[in-house]
């Protein structure tokens, strides 16, 4: 039996067609760059290719391992649940090392105190698995956390809807929250606070949203957008050892073509799932909800990988959609 707990990162690197406002911020988004974004703050923009400057609607969470900004996973990494002593007892849960931990869940005491699961896994009901897709689904509620940028938000809706399709049972609910409100991200880190809810659901790339570039700048996420490549390519790049999972040419990436990743990690701070996915562009980013739903979910016990780069082309170049041919670039298995 499948059930849901997973945080799922869906990002638009950039806007391949139009411009759209970012809620969150207040500011648009810069058209046709990945490496150009507006700035949460001051509302300056950078140009088509400015990788050294590029800045996440998020803030200083921006970032990715080659740029020099970090997120340190260690120092944004805490053990779930209220604190305990000899003195004072949990109400919920066990006491492990001073933090009250639910020892089905809690990834440092998984299924007893001091029971740690690996990098690349979760607890899921006692037991330490591997992060991937085929294990996504566990009970609990789901947190939809939206950046504000449309063509993201709905994608991320879209995804949550065919988990909760597939997992069963399905979340309690399924709730919405801003990537910049405290309430559910930190102002400090870029990444996601503790909360209850076991999956959260996240659209905008890293720099437009600032979990995801949190993520990526700790070195988190498997996968990363290359900041520091030449301003006229598109690479992607394993976070572990740097090698390429994807290298393009802007110039190949239209309205009808794009590329798109898919990667499965553990969040550092509570240990909950995390899914992520994003195009080079707004219609990539489109086209992933697209694959996600109709070629992942119906096959999703057997997607044992932690991440994949998909190619998109849309012959009548109607938008992404079902009928559109999706190929596998690469994947870590």
């Amino acid at each position: 039996m499948q059930r849901l707990a997973l945080l799922v990162v869906v990002a638009s690197v950039a806007n391949a067609c139009t411009s759209g406002s970012v809620a969150d911020g207040g500011t648009a988004a810069v058209d046709g760059g990945a490496a150009g974004a507006s700035s949460g703050g001051g509302g300056a923009t950078t140009s088509e290719g400015s990788t050294s400057s590029a800045a996440s609607s998020g803030g200083a969470a921006s970032g990715d391992p080659s740029s020099g900004t970090t997120v340190s996973s260690s120092s944004a990494a805490s053990s779930r649940g209220p604190e305990c002593s000899e003195t004072l007892a949990c109400t919920t849960g066990t006491c492990c090392t001073g933090t009250c931990a639910n020892l089905a869940t809690h990834f440092a005491h998984c299924s007893a105190c001091d029971t740690p699961c690996e990098a690349r896994e979760f607890c899921l009901d006692t037991a330490c698995v591997a992060a991937t897709l085929a294990n996504s689904c566990v009970t609990g509620s789901a947190l939809l956390l939206l950046d504000g940028y449309r063509p993201d938000d709905g994608t991320a809706r879209a995804m949550g809807a065919a988990l909760v399709s597939a997992c069963h049972p399905a979340p309690l609910a399924l709730l919405e929250g801003g990537t910049r409100d405290p309430a559910f991200v930190s102002p400090d880190t870029g990444l996601p606070v503790k909360r209850d809810e076991r999956l959260i659901v996240t659209v905008g790339g890293p720099f437009v949203n600032a979990v995801v570039g949190a993520y990526e700048a700790s070195g988190v996420a498997p996968l990363f957008f290359d900041r520091a490549a030449d301003p006229t390519l598109r690479v992607l790049r394993v976070t572990a050892t740097g090698d390429v999972a994807l290298q393009v040419e802007d110039a190949a990436v239209t309205m009808c073509h794009d590329y798109f990743l898919l990667e499965v990690f553990r969040d550092p701070v509570d240990g909950r799932l995390v899914v992520a996915a994003y195009g080079l562009y707004e219609d990539g980013t489109r086209a992933a909800g697209v694959y996600f739903a109709q070629t992942l979910i119906p096959l999703l016990a057997v997607q044992q990988q932690e991440w994949l780069v998909v190619e998109w082309t849309d012959p009548l170049c109607d938008g992404p959609d079902a009928t559109d041919t999706f190929a596998r670039v690469s994947t870590s298995d």
